[in-house]
């Protein structure tokens, strides 16, 4: 690939790679199979979370999400973010220059709409993702394909989903682009 082909300077670009695990190679198939079965989208509409982006982790060219994308609204995101950032200023800054840098951005996103933000030398972002689901020919929605994830160990004692991951746990982030507000 030219420099050309790679888009603009500074931005990485999007590579696909074939399957080579079996079990990556089957998930691949199955969600090719299920498009090929559901040729409609419902779209139900946006969902808002934050990613972050950090130089410190992966040399600064990676975003991780870091208030899952299920909001209803970009402020439900600002929110989890406002309080994510207090609580670290309380409970784990290490000096009181680490202590007021966060609750200067803290102070911010409670004054503000601020839908990208630079704290410690950490970007954050608000991002978004369109929430859809398929449909087939007969108006059907489609249903859980054989390779979806399932929990190692099914738990259904009472507060169960309390322990398990959230779920952008894992998530690489967004690819830049800005959420409207």
């Amino acid at each position: 690939m030219s420099e050309q082909d790679a888009g603009r300077p500074g931005e990485w670009p999007v590579l696909v790679r074939v399957p080579v695990e079996p079990v990556e190679a089957a998930m691949e198939a199955d969600a090719a199979d299920a498009a090929a079965r559901h040729s409609a989208l419902a779209v139900r509409g946006p969902l808002f979370g934050v990613a972050a982006q950090d130089p410190d982790r992966d040399g600064g060219r990676r975003w991780r999400v870091v208030v899952e994308v299920t909001h209803g609204c970009p402020q439900q995101a600002r929110d989890a973010l406002n309080s994510q950032l207090w609580f670290r200023a309380k409970d784990q800054a290490k000096s009181r220059q680490e202590r007021r840098a966060l609750l200067t951005a803290v102070a911010r996103l409670e004054t503000e709409d601020v839908d990208e933000l630079t704290v410690l030398d950490v970007r954050y972002r608000v991002v978004r993702a369109e929430e859809y689901a398929a449909i087939d020919e007969h108006g059907g929605i489609e249903t859980a394909r054989p390779t979806d994830p399932e929990p190692p160990t099914p738990d259904w004692s009472p507060g169960a989903g309390a322990r398990s991951p959230r779920v952008d746990d894992g998530h690489p982030g967004p690819t830049g682009r800005r959420a409207p507000r």
